[in-house]
């Protein structure tokens, strides 16, 4: 079976080595994700007060492990050292109490991962809106004011740029950071300015991005402002058709459909593989035969009963980088033993940004355009173990049809 790294991990066949399966196949060995026990804390009384540098704290079994932060809740704040065990923030002049949340992500060499949060109580600030305080500078009394600029509307596919120089006040950080919609990555994110690629336009969704810009002084006080840009669709000539660079396919499931936006520009071979497979009926009557939550859905090359279906075609080089990346609704291939070039009929769609996929050449072809809800679900089904595999849904999900949308 194919499986995605995490760090050090790869789709790997199911191979061989594990205990009641077959030896005799010359596949690399199968490695499984494990789980890190990790926790987290921090230094922050009961509830904290305007101007308090806080430490957060996170502590994980093993050695060689990494560490990740990132706030998941309340009014944004400038993480510091967010790569390592211990990071810190200056609590922020807030007028109600709020409660701020954060997520630790450790990873091992190994590629095991583990997670823990932590949250802070951030304390009403009664001198909120004071000169020298929120909007304060210091004591020279200037206005410290954030301004992200207009909402406004952007093409998918196109490039949106954000700007803070609006913003007034004795400023020494920017910081940038989004907060709903289909993540995107930024381009500089601790810039005054910065940018990124509109995604696709999804069907029946609100296709609203939110984002946030915070501006800080040198006593570590601080203003917000945010922006909101409405994704639309593109005008395609082909009227969405197969004759283009942006062929669609529907993936008919058990459980639903969804259609899949390919990127014959970015990723011509790997299209022309999927379609090919699509044409030929290789995709029906196969399973979605992995499913793990907050991370993906993986399917294309397993029958019912866990057979494992042979390819047809040859296996392709990798495309990757190709300037698209492992975010949120993206499709990309599957890949046998850490190889690159090993990609056959075995695909993922991220059910996160997955963007530490990206350095590991997996080739992302396409986007899921509509249905993202009915992948969303498919997400969540509850998952065994079966045949020696982990992560198969417990009931099967079947996909009954790939095919061309006219």
């Amino acid at each position: 079976m194919l499986r995605i790294a995490l760090i050090g991990l790869t789709l790997s066949t199911l191979a061989q080595v594990l205990p009641g399966c077959p030896t005799s196949t010359p596949d690399p060995q199968v490695v499984d994700r494990g789980r890190i026990e990790t926790s987290a804390s921090s230094s922050a009384p009961p509830s904290t007060s305007v101007g308090v540098e806080v430490e957060l704290r996170a502590s994980a079994d093993g050695d060689d492990v990494s560490y990740s932060w990132l706030q998941t809740a309340g009014p944004g704040v400038q993480i510091r050292d967010a790569n390592s065990r211990i990071a810190r923030f200056t609590a922020p002049s807030l007028a109600d109490s709020k409660t701020l949340r954060f997520q630790v992500t450790t990873r091992n060499a190994g590629g095991d991962v583990g997670s823990a949060e932590v949250k802070v109580i951030v304390a009403a600030d009664p001198n909120f809106g004071q000169s020298g305080n929120l909007f304060g500078g210091g004591t020279s009394g200037s206005v410290l004011i954030a301004r992200a600029g207009t909402d406004k509307s952007a093409e998918e596919g196109s490039t949106v740029q954000l700007s803070g120089l609006g913003s007034s006040g004795p400023i020494v950080a920017f910081a940038w950071r989004q907060t709903a919609g289909t993540g995107v990555i930024l381009s500089a994110p601790n810039a005054a300015t910065t940018s990124f690629t509109a995604p696709a336009f999804l069907t029946a969704s609100p296709n609203r991005l939110e984002f946030e810009l915070t501006v800080r002084d040198a006593g570590g006080l601080n203003s917000r402002d945010r922006v909101a840009v409405t994704v639309t669709e593109a005008d395609d000539p082909d009227g969405g058709g197969n004759n283009g660079d942006k062929p669609r396919v529907r993936v008919v499931t058990t459980m639903g459909d969804f259609v899949i936006e390919l990127d014959r520009e970015r990723a011509p071979n790997t299209v022309q593989n999927f379609l090919d497979y699509a044409d030929e009926n290789f995709f029906d009557s196969t399973l979605i035969h992995r499913v793990v939550p907050g991370f993906v859905i993986q399917g294309g090359g397993f029958n019912a009963g866990l057979i494992e279906k042979t390819p047809t075609r040859p296996a392709l080089r990798s495309e990757a980088p190709n300037g698209n990346t492992n975010v949120r609704g993206t499709v990309s291939m599957a890949l046998r033993g850490g190889n690159p070039d090993s990609g056959t009929t075995q695909w993922f769609v991220n059910l996160v940004d997955n963007t530490f996929l990206d350095n590991q050449r997996f080739t992302v072809f396409g986007r899921v355009v509509e249905g993202i809800s009915i992948v969303d679900t498919i997400g969540t089904v509850a998952t065994t173990t079966r045949n020696g595999l982990q992560d198969v849904p417990v009931t099967d999900i079947l996909i009954t049809d790939v095919r061309r949308e006219p």
